[in-house]
């Protein structure tokens, strides 16, 4: 382990409980965007022991972490018992079951509720944009000269898996991440989350879209482009949303359309989506296609043998084939209630954003409106992301703290939510 990569853990750690309240998620935005997901500690990684101190500041300062009022709250410790209700049905091969169960709840609920305690207060979508502007332009920097170098010199000092980029149709960077795509994911994410700024502040905003999109393209993958490019449709819908009542009949008659048309499954337009040359879309597909074969073997509880599934397996475990889809991951982690709770978390967010959408329309509020909108965008990125890569690495974090965000967003949050400060107005 890097002396470095080692300093600036625990630095990251102290600052945590330094960090005033309105900005105390900045600490975990950094891990996140520039370290890599080693374990330092036990099985402790920088996240993970962030997550830590910063529930305990809001315990020790007198927050409530969990409100059984709120769906989201209610969805995420279900998801915990039906994950450890599922880990005895698994046999330990190449890890415990009961660990790896407990881990990946601690990093869904973990960061779910760290993002609750401290993602609060007016202006609260401008200084979440802030944060994340701060934590991706040294990754936007690094990863655009890996991409053009081959070689990872900086993040091989902060806890990234290789020294190098990886190879296919020219180099695809990773930075911290464990692959490329997460890497390109990660920027695609936040790419929205900066277009409502352009007319309070066009400098911030072209300096985030810059350094997202930077990194996004450095990765080389088609995956995180094509999120990318869904997202920014969703943002191009914003002068159409007042149709958005009709879209929902439309949308499953395209469906029903397409799937009469196509001589294959609907899915199967992923195979169509290339943007690199070098993309494994027919690979995603026929996983999706697998998956539904085989549903007897996982729906219950899970499975520990997929690799029938396909073609070809993964180095790391005999067991199993690449599991390139996180609904699925989940799915075959804990069976088919774990993907149908993410779902009803998505469904349940992207409802309470189109309320406040509508609030402010019928306030004559349309900046505000938008800037919510463009929350719907970014949601939709990691929504259509999870059919093409499993959230393994630390690429959870930036999800479950976006839900925190709009689980805490209320009306009275909203209040000058994007509005500029002096300093920062051109």
């Amino acid at each position: 382990m890097s002396p470095i990569f080692l300093t600036v853990s625990i630095g990251l750690v102290i600052a945590q409980l330094a960090i005033p309240k309105k900005y105390a998620f900045l600490p975990i935005l950094i891990a996140a965007y520039n370290l890599g997901n080693v374990e330092f500690f036990g099985q402790f990684t920088t996240i993970r022991l962030i997550i830590l101190v910063g529930i305990l500041r809001a315990l020790f300062s007198g927050q409530s972490i969990i409100s059984w009022k709120d769906p989201i709250d209610r969805l995420i410790i279900l998801f915990g018992f039906f994950i450890m209700l599922a880990a005895p049905f698994h046999k330990e091969a190449t890890y415990n079951p009961y660990t790896y169960n407990l881990g990946l709840f601690y990093n869904i609920a973990g960061s779910y509720f760290y993002g609750k305690s401290f993602l609060k207060g007016p202006n609260l979508i401008r200084r979440f944009a802030f944060a994340f502007l701060i934590s991706l332009l040294p990754l936007a920097i690094f990863s655009i000269l890996e991409a053009s170098s081959g070689k990872n010199f900086y993040y091989s000092h902060f806890g990234a898996r290789s020294a190098s980029a990886i190879i296919r149709e020219g180099f695809r960077a990773r930075g911290p991440f464990g692959h490329p795509i997460l890497l390109g994911t990660a920027g695609a994410a936040a790419i929205c989350l900066f277009v409502p700024f352009f007319k309070t502040s066009r400098k911030f905003a072209y300096i985030g879209i810059l350094g997202s999109v930077l990194i996004t393209v450095a990765s080389n993958s088609s995956g995180p482009i094509a999120a990318a490019l869904f997202a920014s449709g969703v943002v191009y819908f914003w002068r159409w949303r007042n149709m958005l009542v009709h879209t929902k009949w439309v949308a499953p008659a395209i469906i029903i359309f397409l799937s009469i048309y196509m001589e294959r499954p609907i899915y199967y337009i992923i195979d169509s989506i290339d943007f690199t040359g070098g993309s494994t879309g027919w690979f995603r597909a026929r996983l999706i296609e697998s998956s539904l074969q085989n549903f007897s073997d996982w729906w219950l509880f899970g499975t520990d043998y997929t690799r029938h599934w396909m073609a070809t397996g993964v180095s790391w475990n005999p067991n199993h084939t690449d599991m390139v889809n996180y609904y699925l991951h989940l799915g075959v982690t804990g069976g088919v209630v774990l993907p149908v709770i993410l779902i009803a978390i998505i469904w349940i967010s992207v409802k309470k954003l189109l309320r406040a959408v509508k609030y402010f329309d019928n306030k004559s509020e349309p900046h505000k409106a938008f800037t919510v909108w463009c929350l719907i965008a970014v949601l939709t990125t990691h929504a259509s992301s999870f059919v093409s890569v499993s959230y393994f690495d630390q690429m959870y974090v930036l999800f479950y703290l976006l839900i925190a965000l709009i689980a805490n967003l209320s009306f009275e949050t909203l209040t000058n939510t994007s509005e500029p400060s002096s300093k920062t107005t051109n």
